[in-house]
């Protein structure tokens, strides 16, 4: 017997992802962002002065995607490099004050879209929900380190979700 989309957990959270996905790309347009950029973005913002290899590793991006998105972030005027202090054949990213100035712009996004969602949801519902999604999200990354699976791409950034 085939499942709908409504009747699986991966059709329910394909949707949600795509709504989440559309809701984001139209605010973060306003920025000159898409839900990818503001990943790298949001990165560099928590590690100032970090190299992009360490970016691609908090992001979970291979290096030829992170060397595009840091590229296109820079020519944005989001995101400046300077010679590494601790090792001058690499750089340090910093975000300039435009990129500070759209990462704070931006913080309040994941929180809007949480109280649009859950508005629907009482107390009861809310403390259920969250703990069983976080218990779904540890066992898939804890499945995820098994060497049959390979690593996923880096996901949709979010905040805590409350």
């Amino acid at each position: 017997m085939e499942h709908r989309p409504l009747e699986t957990l991966g059709g329910l959270i394909s949707l949600l992802r795509s709504d989440l996905s559309a809701y984001l790309s139209e605010r973060l347009a306003a920025y000159g962002l898409t839900p990818g950029l503001y990943l790298f973005l949001r990165a560099v913002g928590e590690r100032q002065g970090a190299t992009p290899s360490e970016i691609a590793a908090a992001t979970r991006a291979d290096s030829g995607h992170t060397a595009r998105s840091l590229q296109k972030l820079e020519e944005r005027g989001l995101l400046a490099r300077s010679p590494n202090p601790a090792d001058r054949r690499s750089t340090s990213l910093r975000l300039t004050p435009a990129g500070e100035e759209a990462l704070a712009g931006c913080r309040g996004l994941f929180a809007e879209w949480d109280r649009q969602m859950l508005s629907g949801l009482t107390e009861a519902e809310r403390q259920t929900l969250f703990p069983l999604l976080a218990k779904l999200v540890h066992q898939m990354r804890h499945a995820s380190q098994s060497p049959a699976r390979p690593e996923s791409p880096g996901d949709l950034p979010g905040g805590s979700g409350r």
